[in-house]
């Protein structure tokens, strides 16, 4: 009886038809089309992604075409229903994350970029489902 059951339920879920939707609002085309995966880290409390966003040609409001990044970060509860948030950090000129570390029950994160010719560098603390500058 068990087996019938399982071969029933087994060729019900072979059987469903994948479904494709195009994604057609703008905002969210361009937002997925302009985002490169990084990196995942977790605590105990939570996930934590990184994920790069190129901005559009000549972001950087310059005459030199020069194109400006963003950090998207994600952070997720680790639970049966994780709450999820979502942060942009940016825009930054050739930011790059250089050290991800734990602190605590968190994470901080340092991104380095190019401001006024200059090497910069922020520290950035992330508190289950808050992001803030060091």
């Amino acid at each position: 009886m068990k087996l019938l059951l399982f071969l029933i339920v087994s060729s019900f879920l072979y059987d469903q038809e994948t479904k494709i939707k195009e994604v057609t609002d703008i905002s969210t085309v361009q937002l997925i089309s302009s985002i490169q995966s990084c990196s995942n880290y977790s605590t105990k409390a939570f996930i934590f992604s990184s994920h790069r966003k190129t901005n559009p040609y000549r972001s950087a409001q310059n005459d030199s075409g020069e194109i400006i990044q963003s950090y998207c970060f994600a952070i997720s509860n680790i639970d049966g229903y994780p709450k999820t948030s979502v942060f942009e950090v940016g825009a930054l000129y050739k930011p790059e994350i250089t050290e991800v570390r734990p602190f605590n029950e968190n994470i901080e994160v340092d991104v380095s970029y190019f401001a006024k010719y200059q090497k910069g560098k922020k520290t950035l603390k992330v508190i289950n489902h808050q992001i803030a500058q060091k």
